[in-house]
């Protein structure tokens, strides 16, 4: 049996982006901050994890309504 995934495009709708802009993420990512290393310790993880929701948190924020 395969392992169910998920397409980029996929990814992309659900973040709220353009796929061109996915796929520049995806490969700053494998390239520049972790050059390819797929497998990462869990201090690692939990910094990336970190910025992740820091930087949604931001997008969030810049979004969302403000009170009048």
């Amino acid at each position: 049996m395969d392992e169910f995934y998920y397409s980029n495009p996929w990814y992309a709708e659900v973040g709220g982006i353009e796929i061109t802009e996915f796929n520049m993420l995806e490969s700053e990512f494998l390239m520049n901050l972790i050059n390819f290393e797929l497998y990462v310790n869990e201090e690692t993880f939990e910094k990336f994890a970190r910025m992740t929701k820091r930087f949604y948190l931001e997008k969030i924020k810049k979004i969302s309504p403000q009170p009048c």
